[in-house]
């Protein structure tokens, strides 16, 4: 099967030589964007001013309180992203439980689902014909939080940080 190499980063990473990371074959790079009602990266804008100039195919990400306001948390990332999400923006929802499980507490998995469906729509509303999909886990995918048909940007690193040929040689996910 054939591999895209992707990185995509938040305010944990300093800024990048997008250019050099094209040279190494990366063809797209995804920024955290905002994260619950009101919370904005604070390296977004720059993250994603260095992506577009390199060429690569730019995302952004939001991180998912189900504990929230689907609307609020989407209205919270369509600002962020606005200014940046021209045509070939990839939109994605980063729907992982805390492991404390703080952004899920008090929620069933048809709940977590309809908010995810909340807030996909509100983003695929606000950017007509741009790719919007759920990062997630195997976990999310078992309990049902994932509507059907919709893209996923799924991670499988049982070994952590890898080199491109590792992660190009391991098994794809089904």
């Amino acid at each position: 099967m054939a591999t895209c190499r992707g990185i995509d980063v938040s305010a944990y990473q300093s800024a990048q030589d997008w250019a050099a990371r094209k040279v190494e074959g990366v063809v797209f790079a995804f920024a955290k964007a905002s994260e619950g009602q009101t919370s904005r990266d604070s390296r977004f804008a720059t993250h994603i001013k260095g992506i577009i100039a390199a060429g690569l195919i730019p995302g952004g990400y939001h991180f998912a309180w189900p504990t929230q306001s689907a609307a609020a948390e989407a209205a919270n990332y369509i600002a962020a992203v606005k200014p940046y999400a021209a045509k070939g923006f990839c939109h994605w929802l980063d729907l992982e439980r805390y492991s404390d499980g703080r952004n899920y507490t008090g929620r069933t998995d048809a709940q977590i689902r309809e908010w995810v469906t909340t807030w996909l729509a509100a983003v695929r509303t606000a950017f007509p014909g741009q790719r919007v999909g759920v990062y997630t886990s195997a976990d999310d995918v078992a309990e049902g939080h994932v509507p059907d048909g919709v893209p996923l940007w799924y991670p499988a690193y049982p070994w952590g940080p890898a080199a491109y040929s590792r992660a190009e040689a391991a098994t794809q996910p089904k």
